[in-house]
């Protein structure tokens, strides 16, 4: 900013030849640093990457069209007025009559479109949803009354049923992989995947709240050792498992309670394909 407000003070007072140079370099930098993974300046950009969603730079005559005379090279020395933006020939020495008011113009809304595109790169637009036609819709509901019909014969069909572990079938397999999967993280403290098994109906909390919750709960419990033995499914969305804990240094008996809970609405679900099997309740607490 201190350079172009030099270079503004420059520009009103008609001092030209010092306008278009550092705008330009200030225009390389600018671009160079929007992408930290992959450093480009503007004139290493092909002007088809120059384009933001809803600004003026996404218009037919905006950046993208303005960048071609950017990119033009010149060989020889030229003294006759030129009325672009020729980086190439201007920071290189070879166009002497860029000095004038149309370039040094042309040269701050260069600027203003460079900067345009780099609010759109660092604020790119949250993808709108379609609006779904009236043959989805009607789909929709088809499928919602069927997984309705679906699911009230199965809860009519539905029989209690348990395990040992060693036996069980693929009814409770996921729920088992589950299990373990947090008492493993429990040991090694990585409260991370232990949060991620948690049910909190109702309660969207971020991985990292999750993470916090979880070491809340179980960072004073010192797991070292656990053995699963017994499953059973009293309800068909409820899945108890059975097993011994090791926790400081006491065999301790613990039932944990796996729910199936719809992955976006997190309530109770079943027989949907987007459903999970969550710990709930949470708390070593309420289930040792």
């Amino acid at each position: 900013m201190r350079l172009l407000e030099n270079v503004k003070v420059d520009y009103l007072a008609g001092r030209y030849h010092a306008v278009a140079p550092v705008l330009l370099t200030q225009m390389d930098g600018l671009v160079n640093d929007i992408n930290l993974a992959e450093r480009k300046g503007l004139h290493a950009r092909d002007p088809n990457e120059m384009v933001a969603w809803d600004s003026v730079t996404a218009h037919h005559m905006g950046l993208s069209h303005a960048l071609n005379p950017f990119h033009e090279s010149f060989r020889k020395t030229r003294t006759e007025t030129v009325t672009e933006v020729y980086r190439h020939g201007i920071l290189h020495g070879n166009l002497i009559g860029y000095d004038n008011e149309v370039v040094a113009t042309k040269a701050w809304n260069l600027l203003f479109a460079v900067a345009d595109w780099a609010y759109g790169e660092l604020n790119p637009p949250k993808p709108t949803e379609r609006e779904p036609s009236l043959s989805e819709l009607l789909k929709k509901l088809a499928e919602g009354r069927r997984q309705r019909i679906i699911s009230k014969q199965f809860i009519e069909n539905w029989q209690p049923w348990e395990s040992d572990i060693a036996a069980c079938d693929e009814r409770g397999s996921e729920v088992i992989i589950n299990t373990g999967r947090l008492l493993d993280a429990w040991i090694i403290k990585r409260w991370d995947i232990v949060g991620k098994e948690f049910g909190l109906l109702g309660t969207s909390l971020s991985d990292k709240q999750l993470a916090g919750e979880a070491r809340e709960l179980y960072q004073g419990f010192e797991l070292t050792g656990y053995e699963l033995l017994h499953i059973c499914a009293s309800a068909p969305a409820v899945q108890i498992v059975n097993a011994n804990l090791v926790i400081d240094g006491q065999e301790k008996t613990a039932q944990l309670r796996w729910i199936l809970v719809d992955h976006d609405t997190l309530e109770v679900g079943l027989l949907n394909t987007n459903c999970v099997w969550k710990l709930c309740p949470c708390g070593p607490r309420s289930f040792i």
